[in-house]
């Protein structure tokens, strides 16, 4: 039951949902036209949460403070509701465009993208949210994400826990904030989703054509398009995504013996029906993975391709272009994320993003998109908050705290690390760099950075590089997840790329034999 007393299941019935899959991924389109703009791209951010987006005069300071530094360009973090229970005048906030089923209100949004687009010139690449709390949890001091009254708990992930019991994802600790995330894999859920999508680029094409670049729809707790992380464990392991992981297997095995056989199971499955994830049991430890894992693992990237695969359709068919948004695609995390085989979930999209923490080493991180993507498909990378890129104590509480910063911060170190970043990204290929997170600092951030600021406009006003690879270093799909949350398996991995670097680009070309 949900919190209203009933299932999303009857509400999008009677909304006249369809629950038909979406097509698979392998039939995708080419991505629609040419890449906007022949030359690089560098877009400052502005998120949901912030007061920069929230009041109108906030984020019109903002979109001027932006030009001032010469970006032109501007990404938008919305959300699917948005509400601040102490925030000053005019009082509580709730922005919520999706009020009620199919019924959309993007009035909020108009206003700030009038204001960027319309008065001032600049050019927006769009990111929706679709995660938040209900309405029933407590409010807590400032803004968070919401979801609309009509998701209930039967509508949202689960995660496995050490006891190998299925609890509701509701954030990571220590700072859960009660965010939820939709069930994509429920057919009513998933076409709710994509509708949204559908009447969003709809709705925003019409008013603002071709100056919103790109579109992005993204479903975890950090805004990304990957399953949320946390801590030894993996989302989604719902009703719904166990009925769709034995659907995956009768494709994958000729009979649910033969799944017996390769899990080592005893006694026999003998209906396909029997089959639970894990065969309900608690996640491995780090560095295990047995073969049950590994299904589940295969299943969760073709997963994500699907209902990636669907957003880009929807999108194209509005006539917009889409960009996926990855936190990593790498890392030790990215076992959780279900992105090691980005690649594959991408296909006909028109960009693709990565966020790379400014401690990563990042030349393997973009030989490893670039030489991922599939074929035609510019890349990008952000590049993280000022306070981040300068914090040398590691205490971030300290660091990022917008009343004093710069203060804690060596700014001079976190310009040389921008420095390198961006002109890395932009030398390995990339197409786009984003100032991700700058926006809670950026009167003091803007003329603190300016030099790196000015350095990374001149950067972008050249043409995209494409870059030859030197060297080739394979990896294994089937490897990276054997390895899962190893961290000294991907420092081996790093390393070894460090030695090949040193002629010159390397395609990362990972094997997928999971």
């Amino acid at each position: 039951m949900t919190r209203k007393g009933r299932s999303l299941l009857v509400v999008a019935l009677v909304g006249g949902c369809g629950s038909s899959p979406a097509p698979p991924p392998d039939a995708a389109p080419p991505p629609i036209d040419a890449a906007p703009a022949p030359s690089r791209l560098l877009l400052n951010s502005v998120n949901a949460g912030g007061a920069q987006l929230l009041f109108q005069d906030e984020f019109e300071a903002y979109v001027d403070a932006t030009l001032q530094t010469g970006i032109h360009d501007l990404h938008v973090f919305g959300q699917l509701r948005q509400r601040c229970y102490q925030c000053a005048a005019p009082g509580p906030v709730d922005i919520d465009t999706a009020p009620a089923v199919r019924s959309y209100d993007f009035g909020e949004y108009f206003r700030r993208l009038d204001y960027a687009i319309t008065a001032k010139r600049m050019r927006v690449v769009l990111s929706m949210n679709l995660t938040g709390r209900f309405d029933t949890d407590a409010p807590s001091p400032g803004a968070y994400n919401a979801l609309p009254p009509y998701f209930g708990v039967e509508d949202v992930m689960t995660y496995r826990n050490s006891a190998g019991a299925d609890v509701i994802y509701a954030g990571s600790p220590p700072v859960s904030g009660q965010t939820k995330i939709p069930r994509f894999e429920k057919p009513p859920v998933r076409a709710l989703l994509l509708d949204y999508a559908t009447a969003l680029v709809t709705q925003f094409r019409a008013r603002y054509g071709d100056a919103i670049l790109y579109y992005s729809f993204t479903f975890n707790t950090t805004s990304e398009n990957e399953y949320a992380l946390i801590g030894g464990s993996f989302v989604d392991t719902s009703p719904d995504a166990a009925a769709a992981f034995r659907a995956w297997l009768a494709t994958r095995y000729a009979t649910p013996q033969a799944v017996s056989t390769a899990w080592g199971r005893t006694p026999a499955f003998t209906d396909f029906a029997q089959i639970g994830i894990l065969d309900g049991q608690p996640p491995p430890l780090v560095g295990a993975a047995p073969r049950a894992y590994l299904d589940f693992m295969a299943y969760r990237e073709t997963a994500l391709a699907s209902f990636l695969g669907a957003i880009r359709d929807r999108v194209h068919a509005a006539g917009g272009r889409v960009m996926a948004q990855y936190g990593s695609v790498w890392d030790s995390l990215s076992a959780m994320r279900g992105t090691y085989g980005f690649g594959r979930q991408i296909p006909g999209f028109d960009l693709v993003l990565v966020d790379d923490a400014p401690g990563y080493p990042h030349d393997f991180s973009m030989d490893f998109v670039r030489t991922n993507r599939p074929a035609g498909i510019p890349f990008g990378n952000e590049v993280d908050a000022p306070c981040l890129l300068g914090c040398t104590s590691g205490d971030l509480a300290l660091c990022c705290d917008a009343a004093t910063f710069p203060q804690h911060i060596d700014v001079a170190y976190g310009m040389r690390r921008m420095d390198e970043q961006v002109a890395q990204s932009y030398a390995l290929g990339a197409l786009y760099v984003d100032l991700a997170n700058w926006d809670n600092f950026y009167r003091s951030a803007f003329s603190a950075f300016a030099p790196s600021l000015g350095k990374a406009t001149t950067l972008a006003a050249g043409m995209p590089t494409a870059p030859v690879a030197v060297q080739t270093q394979s990896l294994s799909l089937l490897q990276l997840y054997m390895h899962h949350e190893d961290q000294s398996y991907l420092d081996q991995l790093v390393t070894t790329h460090a030695s090949l670097a040193q002629g010159g680009p390397v395609a990362v070309m990972v094997d997928y034999d999971l």
